[in-house]
């Protein structure tokens, strides 16, 4: 008797992209929300969909390994959905730390042509 598959690690790591990329909506969102209520105030909100964003792109890519791992593990081909969560959730982090280092990068300049005479 021969066992059967399913493809849950591959539909929660799709799932887990999903979530990631709703995150970067959610984050204009809240731009443009706390833009006109709030113009002077500091974007503490922002820190909520960044976190889960992250943490989604990285349970999706880990997910995404998993269903890679046990689909090979049981002589089966790869699931293409754990190869598109693995993907995007790659994307997702990678975009994610360009940001970041153009972000310190503008902070270093700024700083160095205050710092001038």
């Amino acid at each position: 008797m021969q066992i059967e598959r399913s493809d849950r690690f591959g539909a929660i790591s799709v799932s887990c992209a999903i979530v990631a990329i709703l995150s970067i909506a959610s984050i204009f969102g809240l731009t443009l929300l706390l833009d006109i209520a709030a113009p002077n105030e500091p974007p503490l909100l922002l820190t909520a969909p960044i976190v889960v964003g992250i943490l989604a792109a990285i349970s999706s890519i880990a997910t995404g390994h998993l269903g890679r791992r046990r689909a090979r593990g049981a002589g089966m081909p790869s699931p293409s959905s754990a190869t598109v969560g693995m993907v995007i959730g790659y994307a997702y982090v990678a975009l994610f730390a360009a940001l970041l280092a153009l972000w310190f990068l503008f902070n270093a300049i700024a700083a160095a042509l205050k710092a001038e005479p």
